[in-house]
């Protein structure tokens, strides 16, 4: 158990606790998390808290490696019944809708595609050349939203 709450913490998602991890045939660490504290979770449209759940499924998404192993996270994901939206998927927080990785792999994948060739970083995290170009053009929008925007002198 105390090995759970360490990888809970290493893994850094606030809301979430690892409940179980396995080691894949091809090293590729699986890590199956769910949600902690109360059980209201956020419409995906309206950003509204509802308990009203209509079903499950087990979504994946890509991760920052740990050492050598390529990490997946496994949660089981809820349809909710919202009083404005209608049914809707649960919004989280580490990842974006119907993305395949996480924030942050997308984060890492779009600076390292900014230091070496898209198919190098694509082969070092272990994704496809499409997805680490994605995760690129991500990265240059995010950090182009964000910038600091100067004037031109004429």
């Amino acid at each position: 158990m105390g090995s759970q709450r360490n990888c809970t913490w290493i893994l850094g998602l606030s809301r979430f606790r690892v409940v179980m991890m396995e080691e894949e045939a091809n090293g590729r660490l699986v890590i199956r998390i769910e949600r902690r504290g109360v059980r209201r979770y956020t419409c995906s449209g309206c950003g509204r808290r509802t308990g009203r759940v209509r079903s499950t499924r087990d979504r994946t998404w890509d991760d920052l490696p740990w050492a050598a192993h390529h990490v997946t996270l496994l949660y089981r994901q809820r349809r909710i019944v919202c009083r404005h939206c209608g049914i809707r998927t649960e919004r989280i927080e580490f990842a974006d809708p119907k993305a395949r990785v996480t924030r942050r792999l997308r984060q890492q994948i779009g600076v390292d595609c900014q230091s070496m060739p898209t198919s190098h970083a694509a082969v070092r995290h272990g994704v496809s050349w499409g997805k680490a170009r994605r995760a690129e053009n991500a990265f240059l929008a995010e950090w182009d939203r964000t910038r600091v925007k100067r004037q031109p002198r004429h």
